[in-house]
């Protein structure tokens, strides 16, 4: 079954809020967080992104995680959030483990980290796009989920 459909069940509630802090919310409806969740895995496989490959996701509580989870299971590949607590030892370990098909990070990590994602052909997408960045092929969230007019790349 489609995971969206469950959302929309419920529509117009608030389906999601991330509390940022105590004077900053973010909060999607069931059915932003349904649209967002199907232009998401349809920007995935834009990408390339096929059933069965995996997808990293190394950020902290934000809803860009819960809907790129949704959108993993929707297009069938594999969800494998990760904490952000690890340190780059650890987390190369689990990239050289995991050999994930595309990462979504919050920040653009650099050093290490990037050079063994481009060492594994990932597909790269940042939540907050760095206004500068010495790393190259980076797709914006925003971009892949389709809400900027014109694909950008970091």
């Amino acid at each position: 079954m489609n995971v969206t459909r469950i959302f929309l069940r419920n529509d117009p509630l608030d389906a999601l809020t991330h509390v940022r802090s105590a004077t900053s919310r973010v909060t999607r409806t069931a059915r932003e967080l349904a649209t967002n969740v199907a232009s998401l895995g349809a920007g995935l496989r834009r990408l390339g992104i096929d059933p069965g490959d995996r997808i990293l996701i190394l950020s902290g509580s934000r809803i860009e995680a819960v809907e790129a989870i949704l959108a993993a299971i929707n297009i069938g590949a594999t969800a494998m959030p990760v904490s952000t607590l690890l340190g780059t030892a650890n987390l190369l370990n689990v990239i050289g483990r995991m050999k994930p098909r595309c990462c979504l990070f919050e920040d653009v990590p650099e050093g290490s980290v990037a050079d063994a994602l481009h060492e594994l052909g990932c597909v790269m997408i940042a939540i907050n796009p760095p206004r500068t960045s010495r790393v190259s092929g980076w797709h914006a969230y925003a971009e892949v989920l389709g809400t900027y007019p014109a694909p950008l790349e970091f």
